[in-house]
């Protein structure tokens, strides 16, 4: 019974409700909300450096996708660790959902989508032929010992990204570079660096890289 409650409470915090089908290229059975979440304590920061986190904040407008179905979450993140998508109750726990059963994610108006290897990816561009996508990660240092200290350093945890193309079902890394997103709009080099050069776009930046390669196709 104490189990029942618990897991009604959840749902209703986080009020996660249906807003009707959407377009959305799958099909299959519908979830409910209960079948798509677990439970896990949240990982004690006094432990290590750094963030297993994308946000670094949890109140996050966010909303995903299952099945033509979409999803309210008023507080999400993205645990690049685990590639896992996570709420927090609380000051200690955090709410799993299944990311088996979900096809795609916005958080904050940013997409990640859910391709063949099960990994959740940013969408930065999606075109009919080719799309340019961002993959996170937490690389983990162990700290070593301090001798000075008489104990050990506190790990560390670097959260890095790489950008992939996708064409078809192949994805594959994609060294990010003007020259190489200049590239990608052959037959149109001309067009885009002068488009580049008016506009004073950056590479450095996602929303830049993604009007580039929004304008190419309209070349």
């Amino acid at each position: 019974m104490k189990t029942i409650i618990k897991l009604l409470v959840i749902i209703s915090f986080f009020q996660v409700y249906s807003q009707g089908k959407e377009q959305d290229p799958y099909g299959g059975q519908i979830y409910s909300p209960s079948q798509i979440t677990g439970n896990r304590f949240l990982d004690k920061e006094d432990e290590f450096t750094g963030t297993t986190y994308l946000f670094s904040e949890w109140e996050n407008d966010g909303k995903f996708y299952i099945n033509g179905k979409s999803y309210k979450v008023n507080n999400i993140n993205i645990n690049a660790l685990k590639n896992d998508l996570e709420s927090k109750i609380g000051k200690d726990s955090i709410l799993v959902y299944d990311k088996y059963k979900i096809d795609s994610v916005v958080v904050n108006k940013r997409k990640f989508k859910k391709y063949n290897d099960n990994s959740f990816y940013e969408v930065i561009f999606e075109g009919d032929s080719k799309s340019l996508l961002k993959k996170y990660k937490v690389d983990v240092v162990k700290g070593t010992y301090n001798v000075a200290q008489g104990k050990y350093d506190k790990t560390k945890l670097k959260l890095s990204d790489t950008y992939y193309i996708k064409e078809g079902e192949n994805i594959s890394s994609f060294n990010l570079s003007k020259k190489s997103i200049i590239k990608l709009c052959e037959g149109n080099e001309t067009s885009i660096k002068k488009y580049i050069k008016t506009n004073k776009l950056s590479i450095k930046k996602d929303e830049d890289i993604a009007k580039i390669l929004k304008y190419n196709t309209s070349l």
